[in-house]
């Protein structure tokens, strides 16, 4: 099931709505630089920021699913090892066996060191061959592949390190195919195209908000084809 013109007219409005809520109220001054529009700026960018991280972490689950063959739920409650955890997005694919851990963050370059922390503590749990048959079961999977990466939506992170996948949003299509990768890019540009024109309402950049979405309501292209083996290979290549 892929988007519809409805949904993303309903979400552009919102995500304007929001830019402008954030764009329009007002900040509190700096302690060092007072009250100068710069700094106001970088408030409320800052508050944006907050904001549509949360809301990446709230919807992904949702975005997975208009991926053909995948369906996933957010924040699955699982117990492993005698101990109940919570997993951000649990995704799977019954066609070709795969079950993915997916941790959404807006820009992992600029989390922090006890939030990478975590995130390396989950990978550690969920990588290990003992704990793999309770994950795939959950989802009625028993027998399927299984791998965790976290999803750096709006980075630009190359890799992962120490066994820890890390796979940019423009990266993403390797792994849910281009649905999903598109829309992403064209909620970004919704939303810079929100702020442009709330700051600079004769600016002529940042417009390829129609073409984007164009390509979020053609779903799935005909030349794509996923299988395991792409899937894990690209997942795991992102590892070191």
């Amino acid at each position: 099931m892929s988007f519809t013109a409805q949904e993303l007219a309903k979400t552009a409005n919102e995500l304007r709505g929001e830019i402008n809520r954030f764009l329009s109220q007002p900040t509190n001054p700096d302690v060092l630089l007072g009250n100068h529009p710069a700094v106001a700026l970088a408030s409320q960018k800052q508050g944006i920021a907050i904001w549509h991280g949360q809301r990446i972490e709230d919807h992904l689950a949702d975005w997975i699913n208009r991926v053909p063959g995948w369906t996933a739920r957010a924040r699955e409650r699982i117990t492993i090892a005698s101990s109940i955890h919570e997993i951000d997005n649990l995704a799977w694919n019954p066609q070709i066996g795969v079950v993915l851990a997916v941790e959404a963050k807006r820009v992992w370059a600029n989390q922090d060191g006890s939030s990478k922390a975590d995130v390396r503590r989950k990978n550690k749990l969920y990588m290990d061959p003992a704990n793999t048959p309770t994950i795939t079961s959950h989802v009625g999977l028993s027998g399927a592949s299984f791998r965790h990466f976290v999803f750096d939506v709006y980075g630009r992170t190359k890799t992962g390190s120490r066994g820890l996948p890390v796979i940019a949003g423009d990266k993403i299509s390797h792994v849910f195919d281009h649905t999903l990768a598109t829309y992403v890019e064209w909620e970004r540009q919704v939303m810079a195209n929100a702020i442009f024109e709330k700051i600079d309402p004769n600016s002529r950049h940042l417009k390829r908000e129609h073409s984007l979405a164009d390509e979020s309501l053609s779903g799935t292209r005909s030349d794509f084809h996923s299988s395991r083996e792409s899937v894990l290979d690209y997942i795991d290549k992102h590892a070191n």
